[in-house]
């Protein structure tokens, strides 16, 4: 994850219109309710249910300038069990930029 955000700060300081680039930021949270009757796919017999909770925040990014185009959507979901008393988290992280750094001359 750190090398992605110094990969976008690199590109915002690089390109010359950045400065000029209209930005929109989009929080978001996702709630679910998950029930499982084989929550780890064991054998007949030894199946165990469970009730997991997902919470799910996030954060989009999107940059719109003559010479930069950038789009970023961050997740982390996070998963709290009933029965085991666990948690567990996932990230997820999809982006891309394009940027012209010298007019005319990189795209």
């Amino acid at each position: 994850m750190a090398t992605v955000s110094a990969l976008a700060s690199l590109l915002l300081l690089a390109a010359p219109g950045a400065g000029a680039a209209q930005w929109t930021f989009t929080p978001s949270v996702g709630l679910a309710e998950i029930y499982s009757d084989n929550l780890r796919l064991t054998p007949r017999g030894t199946e165990r249910s469970e009730f997991i909770t997902q919470v799910t925040p996030g954060l989009a990014i999107a940059g719109d300038g003559p010479r930069l185009k950038f789009k970023a959507n961050y997740k982390m979901q996070n998963f709290a069990y009933a029965r085991q008393g666990g948690f567990s988290s996932n990230h997820q992280f999809i982006g891309n930029a394009d940027a012209e750094l010298v007019d005319q001359l990189f795209f």
